[in-house]
């Protein structure tokens, strides 16, 4: 842990929580079933041009956010659509509309 500390060079703080580290694979699988670490996985490039791993970076002990564009899930609206169901079903369907079927049998009965 301590080694892992020494060399970490990123963080993840927007989309998950979770740190970069450059340590041996030895040291990796050390971390495989601690409470609270779901994987642990190789290093990939999102840049691999400048070498940019993404997320924040961490450069002497200060965490610096990402410049670029992080997934932000959306809020939740109802949409119009539903509203109106509710207050159709809520109120019933206008006069004049969405009669009941007679039966063939209950049309031949009533004449």
């Amino acid at each position: 842990m301590e080694e892992a500390k020494k060399n970490m060079y990123a963080f993840s703080t927007t989309t998950y929580t979770g740190f970069q580290c450059t340590v041996s694979e030895e040291t990796s699988e050390k971390f495989k079933g601690l409470p609270g670490v779901l994987w642990v996985l190789p290093d990939s490039y999102i840049d691999v041009k400048n070498k940019d791993y993404g997320g924040d970076k961490y450069i002497n002990g200060e965490i610096i956010p990402c410049k670029y564009p992080t997934y932000q899930p959306k809020q939740r609206k109802e949409s119009k659509s539903v509203n109106k169901r509710y207050e159709r079903r809520k109120d019933g369907p206008p006069a004049g509309q969405f009669r009941p079927k007679q039966s063939a049998s209950q049309s031949e009965s009533s004449s």
